[in-house]
């Protein structure tokens, strides 16, 4: 879990992460496990946010490194930019979001792709959001 030294500019008073690590990379060669492996990723993070932590109840599930950003490799098509878009909010939908490092932002926070939080540029949809994990009718 990882959660702000400051809860102050965040809803949730109580806000905090879990994160799923994968290795995606390996060594100097890049390793592509297959766009099975990456719904089955997102799959297995989706079921963390059913979990109840011990302290910290049930949670939104964060991937490291982006799943997004990985998927960009097969987005080969001129669909492909809408397709990407329907997997970040099919994700957040889920309870799914994104641990990236961005380019003038830092590590960053992502939900929805959208920037909720960034190490540079501090608490954003964090401030309006809750970040609850949500089960049941949408």
């Amino acid at each position: 879990m990882i959660w702000p030294r400051d809860f102050s500019q965040w809803k949730a008073p109580d806000v905090a992460f879990g994160i799923e690590f994968k290795a995606v990379r390996t060594g100097r060669t890049l390793y592509d496990p297959g766009l099975n492996a990456y719904t089955r990723w997102v799959a297995q993070a989706a079921d963390y946010t059913h979990t109840n932590w011990d302290g910290y109840g049930r949670r939104l599930i964060l991937c490291c490194p982006g799943v997004v950003s990985a998927l960009k490799g097969y987005a080969g098509t001129r669909d492909a930019r809408g397709d990407l878009l329907v997997a970040k909010r099919l994700m957040g939908q889920l309870g799914v979001g994104e641990l990236v490092l961005r380019w003038g932002q830092g590590l960053t926070i992502l939900f929805n792709g959208e920037r909720v939080w960034s190490e540079r540029g501090g608490v954003s949809k964090g401030k309006y959001w809750s970040l609850r994990a949500r089960s049941g009718s949408r």
